[in-house]
C-alpha cells in the first residue's frame, strides 16, 4: 500500500508531467472507481480541464484546474497512477487491449499523452469537485496532521498517546491521529524507536514519546528521499513495489537476522495487521 512518502513521489513526477496540460478525453473502464459525482457525469466534468498543480494530503493527491475545481484520488491498497507519453523506454506490462494492466480509468491529454489510473484490488477512488464545492465528503477533512509538518509537535503527539490504552502500532496507522503512516513505515519508525508494537501508548513515557516524534519524522523523510530515485520506474509500471523493501529495517522481516543486534525478527497480529519487530532492540 503506498503510504505518505511513495504518494509524495508520485506527486513529484506528476508534477513534472502533466503541468499545463488539458484534458482531451475521460474514459472510465471500471465504474466502482468514481465515488463523486456519477459516473456519466464525471468525464463530461473533466472535460476541457486544464491542470495547473498536482499537491497532496496524505495519502491523497489533490489536482487542481484552471477553474478552481479539483480531482482528488486515493490510491488505497493497490493503486497507481502510469503516465504514457510515448518516449519511455520502460516496457508497460499490458493486458489483452493493450492497456496497462488493472487501467480503471484513462485521461487523454491534448498533446497526445495519457494518464492512467490502474488498481488490481479495486479499493481506490477518484471525486472531482467543481469551482467553489466543499471537498470535504472524500475524507480528506478527517485526517489528523501529517509528519514533518508544524502541526505534528512534540506536545501533540505527547498528548495523543497519554489519552488511549490502544497499542502504539494501532494509534501510528489512525490517520485521525497523523496521517500518512501505514504498515510499512509503522514498523520501521517502532524500530527506529526502540519501541515494541504492543506497548499501549499511554504506557509510553514523555521522553520515550520525544523519540518516538523524531523517529517519525526522521524515517518519513528519508523515504520520501529514497524514494525519489525509484518510484518513476514504478509509475511507468516497470515495477511491482513502491518501495524498496530490501531497505527495511524490520517490515516482512519475520525470521531474519536483524541487521543491528542478529537477533530473529518476529512478527505478532495488532488490529488485523502483521507487525514485524526485534525483540532485542524493541521494547
Amino acid at each position: 500500500m503506498p503510504e505518505l512518502p511513495e504518494v509524495e513521489s508520485i506527486r513529484s513526477m506528476l508534477e513534472k508531467r502533466v503541468l499545463n496540460k488539458r484534458i482531451s478525453k475521460s474514459e472510465i473502464i471500471d465504474i466502482k472507481a468514481i465515488a463523486k459525482p456519477e459516473p456519466a457525469l464525471f468525464g463530461k466534468a473533466l472535460l476541457g480541464r486544464k491542470i495547473l498543480s498536482v499537491g497532496r494530503k496524505a495519502k491523497y493527491l489533490i489536482f487542481k484546474f484552471d477553474d478552481t475545481s479539483k480531482l482528488i484520488i486515493h490510491l488505497r491498497m493497490t493503486g497507481n497512477l502510469i503516465y504514457i507519453d510515448g518516449s519511455s523506454n520502460l516496457i508497460i506490462k499490458s493486458d489483452e487491449n493493450g492497456l496497462p494492466r488493472h487501467a480503471r480509468v484513462i485521461f487523454n491529454f491534448d498533446d497526445g499523452t495519457g494518464l492512467f489510473f490502474c488498481d488490481q484490488r479495486k479499493f481506490g477512488r477518484l471525486w472531482f469537485y467543481g469551482n467553489g464545492e466543499n471537498y470535504t465528503s472524500c475524507g480528506i477533512n478527517r485526517l489528523g496532521p501529517e509528519p514533518l509538518s508544524a502541526e505534528f509537535s512534540e506536545d501533540y503527539l505527547c498528548k495523543q498517546l497519554a489519552k488511549t490504552q490502544r497499542q502504539v502500532k494501532t494509534v501510528l496507522i489512525d490517520q485521525s491521529v497523523i496521517s500518512g503512516i501505514g504498515n510499512i513505515y509503522s514498523d520501521e519508525i517502532l524500530f527506529k524507536a526502540g519501541i515494541l508494537p504492543q506497548t499501549r501508548a499511554c504506557d509510553i513515557s514523555d521522553e520515550r514519546a520525544h523519540l518516538l516524534h523524531d523517529a517519525i519524522n526522521e524515517v518519513i523523510a528519508h523515504a520520501i528521499k529514497a524514494n525519489r530515485s525509484s518510484i518513476e520506474a514504478y509509475m511507468l509500471g516497470a515495477s511491482e513495489q513502491y518501495s524498496d523493501l530490501e531497505d527495511m529495517n524490520v517490515y516482512q522481516k519475520a525470521g531474519k537476522k536483524c541487521k543491528i543486534c542478529g537477533a530473529e525478527i518476529e512478527k505478532l497480529k495488532i488490529a488485523g495487521r502483521s507487525s514485524c519487530f526485534c525483540p532485542n532492540c524493541q521494547h
